[in-house]
């Protein structure tokens, strides 16, 4: 598992590797002091499949992207990474075109993990829809 981590996501080289949101989900669970050490200001690319958008205070657009595989019954309120996508940034208007169940890419920097383990990027791009 070590490994894996260390080759999903490139935190020395110019280019940033894509990570699912399942994995990077899993790995805050599984040691949250290395996942910190790992993407801590760090830029992520992370895929996977849009569970919903939303906007928050009108300053930034919310997509939420499903990190688990569990039913829909038997998720857990802490199984999706969250995106901000700025307003007014070269992103913002391709939100409006995404729908949930799609699958997308999306670039942002790794701001916080909420005490539920809620992961947040901020400052997303979207790189592929």
């Amino acid at each position: 598992m070590f490994t894996s981590l260390l080759f999903s996501v490139s935190i020395f080289a110019d280019t940033v590797k894509p990570i699912s949101a399942v994995d990077l989900l899993d790995s805050l669970k599984n040691n949250k002091m290395k996942f910190e050490h790992l993407y801590k200001n760090q830029e992520i690319e992370v895929y996977g499949e849009i569970s919903s958008i939303n906007d928050i205070r009108k300053e930034n657009y919310r997509i939420h992207i499903l990190a688990t595989t569990a039913e829909p019954n038997k998720r857990a309120l802490n199984s999706d990474v969250i995106c901000l996508v700025p307003e007014g940034s070269t992103s913002a208007s391709k939100v409006f075109d995404l729908n949930k169940g799609q699958k997308i890419t999306v670039k942002g920097l790794f701001n916080s993990y909420g005490m539920f383990g809620l992961i947040q990027l901020k400052n997303c791009s979207i790189e592929n829809v």
